[in-house]
């Protein structure tokens, strides 16, 4: 055949069979003499004359450009991006060959290193160089919605290898001719500047989006499906055709037409019948809220698929029914849940420390399960103060051990409240609480708590079960679907404010008792509800939410439901 005049020399750990494969079918295979897989990890291709050119260079480029890169952002709420960087974890423990890069800003990036850093060190070691976490700037997170343009720009360069992105909190940079292509993105629906930017730039064949949506199949049937599924009725129209009409803000129009009630039976897939109005428990006006669920509509027909991070134990009808629909669209549903942190390392903070050994001292005074941790979350906070306090003072009457987290910008909580906390010796206030580590404590007993999704899915993890205190959203319907269908948990229904919050609710039925929805009838009810935790009905909700735990929690075994989607998610989109 010719003598052998040239030689190249691949390393082999770096390409996948597929790389050998596609080289035995390239033209240039008719001039080698040999193709030899070394001991020490090479591909070693002999070729007749002098035939190493640009051809193969090509071939092995074209092969790293292939690499599967899961781009990921989500916007400026810690709640979306807490189990964005779970999901990573897990992608690239599942996948050593997936390169992730995940955008945010500085508000968001510094919690999302130390959620990342607080793994093992085992596992800290296989997953870092797989995972990029970048902040680009561009928003300032007191509006967890802004418009974060670097997001596209950042795409763009990555995706063309046009230039480098740097993090403007590390300096480390990624992209440049060597570095593989976005080849699928998993964007937050609220970010619809990402979704848009993105597919300026590559078609949905060259980058498929999957819409990051954080919490529940019923939610998103309530705000993104068709009547007969839940939905509400087609609104995004209605708004559009309003603000045609009238020329008035959409803002205003978004949020008049979302907010509109007609007190209609509400039938959601599997979910206790609710009315539409107690979708509003509270006197609380979200800012945007309106623009905000137009915007969840829209997106979700934007995009090729929706990641939902729940499960069919807590809402398998309302699972089964979202994917037979999103089939019908010729869209993926994937339900990859419970996701929520990663594992926890010791305390490495004072604040962390104060409300752990608060939690010893009482679990040593107190015993177990004795302690109920409050949080409404980083951004909700009832709008009844005096309703709030009624219960902390209810806590110190009975001698109930608490700790009282006030995060929300709008908890404003007065001295002598404060006070009054310290003074029982049984109570602690602080504005941050370490709630995985508050809920993993076995001091802990029960969690009051505005009922996100996030907390419900770290109340199952950690086997706390809940009291609920909707403000709004998806929160209303997680409450009716652990308290009403499941039994495993109470809501507290005298605390609901505002006008459509005080209506009658249909758990009430058409002859039973109406609440007062006044402070003293909260308190009352609260007092009524500290009695049934400590008596027989407690420790049935308690029974009953473990049930759901321990079946939620073997999801991720081997087989397990969210096991097996994760799989779904990667055969399709990654490998």
């Amino acid at each position: 055949m010719g003598s052998c005049l040239g030689c190249c020399v691949l390393e082999a750990n770096r390409y996948s069979g597929r790389t050998v494969k596609a080289l035995l079918q390239l033209p240039m295979m008719e001039h080698v003499t040999s193709l030899i897989i070394t001991g020490s990890g090479t591909i070693e291709i002999r070729l007749l004359g002098s035939y190493i050119n640009h051809r193969l260079l090509e071939s092995t480029d074209r092969e790293r450009q292939h690499q599967p890169h899961i781009f990921m952002h989500a916007c400026a709420a810690w709640g979306h991006n807490k189990p964005f960087i779970t999901l990573a974890v897990l992608i690239a423990e599942a996948r050593p060959n997936v390169m992730q890069t995940i955008l945010t800003n500085a508000t968001i990036y510094p919690k999302l290193m130390g959620e990342i850093n607080m793994l093992p060190r085992e596992r800290l070691d296989v997953v870092k160089e797989r995972i990029h976490v970048l902040n680009v700037g561009g928003m300032t997170g007191l509006q967890p919605h802004e418009t974060m343009d670097n997001v596209a720009s950042a795409f763009e360069a990555l995706y063309n290898k046009s230039g480098i992105v740097k993090c403007q909190s590390s300096g480390k940079t990624i992209g440049g001719p060597g570095f593989p292509s976005p080849t699928v993105a998993i964007i937050d629906p609220f970010s619809t500047y990402a979704i848009r930017g993105i597919r300026a730039i590559a078609s949905p064949r060259e980058v498929p989006i999957l819409s990051w949506y954080t919490s529940t199949a019923g939610s998103l049937s309530r705000y993104s499906a068709p009547e007969e599924f839940g939905g509400i009725p087609d609104f995004t129209t209605l708004i559009d055709e309003e603000v045609k009409r009238s020329g008035r803000n959409f803002g205003e129009v978004a949020d008049e037409v979302v907010k509109s009630v007609k007190g209609e039976i509400i039938r959601l897939p599997g979910y206790p019948p609710l009315y539409d109005y107690e979708m509003h428990p509270q006197a609380i006006e979200v800012p945007g809220q309106g623009r905000l669920l137009y915007t969840l509509q829209n997106s979700t027909y934007q995009v090729e698929g929706t990641i939902s991070i729940s499960n069919s134990v807590l809402e398998a009808d309302a699972i089964r029914a979202m994917r037979q629909y999103f089939k019908s669209m010729g869209k993926e549903w994937i339900n990859i849940g419970p996701i929520s942190g990663t594992p926890h390392l010791p305390p490495s903070s004072d604040k962390d420390v104060e409300v752990l050994s608060f939690l010893d001292r009482m679990e040593k005074t107190f015993g177990s399960k004795s302690v109920v941790y409050i949080s409404f979350g980083s951004l909700w906070y009832p709008p009844e103060v005096g309703t709030v306090y009624a219960i902390l003072d209810e806590l110190i009457a009975e001698r109930v051990p608490f700790i009282f987290a006030s995060a929300s910008p709008l908890a404003q909580v007065p001295d002598d409240v404060k006070q009054r906390i310290r003074n029982s010796g049984i109570g602690l206030n602080v504005s941050w609480a370490p709630q995985e580590r508050v809920l993993g404590h076995p001091a802990t007993g029960w969690f009051l708590t505005h009922g996100g999704w996030n907390s419900v899915q770290e109340a199952l993890a950690y086997k706390v079960p809940l009291i609920f205190w909707p403000m709004g959203g998806d929160q209303c319907l997680n409450s009716v679907l652990l308290t009403l269908k499941y039994k495993a948990a109470f809501e507290l229904i005298e605390v609901r404010t505002g006008e459509k919050g005080k209506r009658r609710p249909y758990r009430c039925g058409p002859d039973g008792p109406s609440p007062r929805f006044t402070v003293e009838s909260a308190r009352e009810e609260f007092r009524g509800v500290l009695k049934s935790i400590r008596g027989e009905e407690g420790e049935a909700v308690r029974s009953n939410f473990m049930g759901i735990a321990e079946k939620v929690a073997k999801v991720w075994d081997e087989g397990g439901e969210a096991r097996e989607q994760l799989e779904t998610l990667l055969k399709i989109f990654a490998d």
